[in-house]
């Protein structure tokens, strides 16, 4: 009978040390890669980020202008105590020559310990990827984290989510739109914005100035017209005034 109990015992520390195993010093050998033709790197951070988001609602996403720090601490109950467990995934993709080119790997800290951590298989990043995929329809399904169980104990690193349910399957119409990086609309540089602004204020400036001259001749001319009118008006009075004048002569002589 105790024979039985250790092979038990056995068997289960085996599956639950398996990840302890995992210390080392190069990182690169835990780092896992995915190449993406003709896609953007934008589209590719935006469906990593979406393939934590859908899968737990606990991970803590710290996103950047190339790469993403997502946080997630769980809580393993092992058959005599709970151990608390905190993994962080490190994400990063660069586009170069029409490729975007990205990298993952995952850091995990028990119990808060200060040490520098374990490195994760990269057997544990098979389903994130496959979900990125689905996001960049280079996927047709949503992968399922059940088929990705690492242990007696609990789920990979990525789907283990401390017993709750899965946060959400996302649908078709989730997947990311124009995700080429032809399709891309490029921002203007500074000396372009620069441009555009010194055109419209120039623009600006000329219109404005023709209004002003436009206003100014009208004005001119308005004033110009009333001139002639006064002018012919003081003409008529005049005339009117000669000749009470002059018949006022005439009757003066008669008399």
């Amino acid at each position: 009978m105790l024979k039985y109990i250790l092979v038990i015992a056995l068997v289960l520390f085996t599956g639950c040390s398996s990840k302890n195993d995992l210390i080392n010093a190069n990182q690169e050998d835990y780092t896992s890669t995915m190449n993406y033709d003709m896609i953007s790197k934008d589209a590719v951070l935006e469906a990593a980020k979406k393939a934590f988001i859908f899968t737990n609602k606990d991970f803590v996403i710290d996103s950047y202008r190339n790469s993403l720090s997502v946080r997630k601490t769980n809580v393993n109950h092992f058959p005599l105590t709970p151990i608390l467990v905190e993994d962080t995934w490190f994400f990063e993709v660069n586009e170069v020559d029409n490729k975007s080119l990205a990298s993952v790997y995952v850091k995990r800290i028990k119990n808060l310990d200060s040490k520098e951590g374990i490195y994760l298989s990269k057997s544990e990043h098979e389903i994130f990827w496959k979900r990125v995929g689905f996001f960049l329809s280079l996927e047709t399904k949503w992968e399922s984290c059940m088929g990705y169980i690492s242990n007696i104990f609990d789920l990979n690193g990525f789907c283990d989510n401390e017993g709750k349910k899965y946060f959400n399957t996302p649908s078709k119409e989730d997947r990311i739109a124009d995700i080429f990086i032809f399709q891309r609309i490029n921002s203007k540089d500074i000396v372009e914005i620069n441009d555009d602004i010194l055109e419209n204020d120039n623009f600006s400036i000329k219109t404005k100035s023709n209004d002003i001259l436009e206003k100014e001749d009208k004005i001119n001319s308005s004033v110009s017209k009333q001139n002639k009118e006064d002018i012919e008006d003081i003409k008529e009075i005049d005339s009117i005034l000669d000749k009470i004048k002059k018949d006022t002569d005439e009757n003066l002589n008669k008399q």
